[in-house]
């Protein structure tokens, strides 16, 4: 029997899961907080005026949790994910929440797998890469920890979807000393799919930017700063038994300045990286937990 790739691992994962997604404890907070962190970033960046115009692209969207700050931010959002059972529950959303009826025709949703052949289809492709030269805003939230070859699918990010001064912004576990990041079986990790592996750098037709929370927390408590509280061990996304989850490519988080080079290997420039957010949380062992979560961006000149 072939061994299965890290691409249909998470396909399998977050399909079957998908209609679970919203009762991870938190999740709806921590993926505001990653949205409102790429569209300040953005802002900061930018202007007012751009970030209003702005044509922004979702890397494995979701059910579209994170994007949601994103997409009421700017012009017209384009979530992509390679999990379908993530889409569907994101368009059940959007028909079904009356929060969420302002965004209905602001968020375009495609079940795709980026790769650096195809990074988005067709028609999508023509009008956006082709007439429209690219996106003014590309971001992916706690989805590249789940892909192989992050590094490639920054390349794809920054120099297949970006247009000429467009911003990559991207939020994920950072790897430091006293930070443990773990996603349990019902995936607790603020993400958007976007887990491809090599060259599939996985659109998975999730529309949410966020968090899968992959770790069943009783609390988890968001502070800006790292005051860190409770015991702190090396990150490592494992279950409730300790073992590491199969649905995860980096299960320490990635260390800031290994992004920071990957934006610089993509031709980005103005690169800026910080520590967004970090969050107390109890991982299913009952252990209390740390996970600081870094802010990393540059722009394609």
């Amino acid at each position: 029997m072939a061994t299965k790739s890290m691409q249909e691992i998470n396909n399998e994962h977050f399909n079957k899961t998908a209609v679970d997604y919203e009762k991870i404890p938190n999740v709806f907070e921590m993926s505001a907080k990653a949205g409102n962190t790429v569209v300040d970033e953005f802002r900061k960046s930018t202007s007012d005026e751009r970030l209003k115009n702005a044509i922004a692209f979702d890397f494995g969207v979701g059910i579209g949790l994170s994007g949601q700050p994103v997409a009421a931010a700017v012009h017209h959002m384009v979530g992509v994910d390679a999990a379908e059972g993530m889409l569907n529950r994101l368009h059940e959303r959007l028909a079904t929440e009356p929060e969420l009826a302002p965004l209905q025709s602001k968020i375009t949703t495609v079940h795709h797998l980026v790769t650096a052949e195809s990074p988005l289809p067709e028609p999508e492709a023509t009008k956006y890469l082709t007439e429209g030269k690219g996106f003014d805003l590309v971001f992916t939230n706690f989805v590249l920890h789940h892909i192989d070859d992050a590094k490639g699918t920054i390349q794809t990010l920054g120099g297949k979807l970006l247009k000429h001064d467009g911003w990559l912004i991207i939020l994920d576990f950072e790897d430091k000393p006293g930070s443990e990041t773990f996603h349990h079986h019902h995936h607790d990790h603020v993400h958007g799919h976007a887990h491809g592996d090599h060259h599939g750098h996985g659109q998975h037709g999730h529309t949410h930017g966020e968090h899968h929370g992959h770790g069943q927390h009783p609390h988890d408590h968001t502070h800006a700063h790292g005051e860190q509280a409770g015991e702190h061990a090396p990150l490592a996304m494992t279950d409730a038994k300790g073992a590491p989850l199969e649905f995860v490519a980096h299960h320490h988080g990635f260390k800031r300045e290994d992004a920071e080079q990957w934006l610089k290997d993509a031709g980005l420039v103005d690169i800026q990286s910080s520590h967004a957010f970090g969050m107390e949380r109890t991982h299913p062992n009952g252990k209390k937990i740390w996970s600081d979560v870094m802010m990393v961006k540059g722009r394609r000149p």
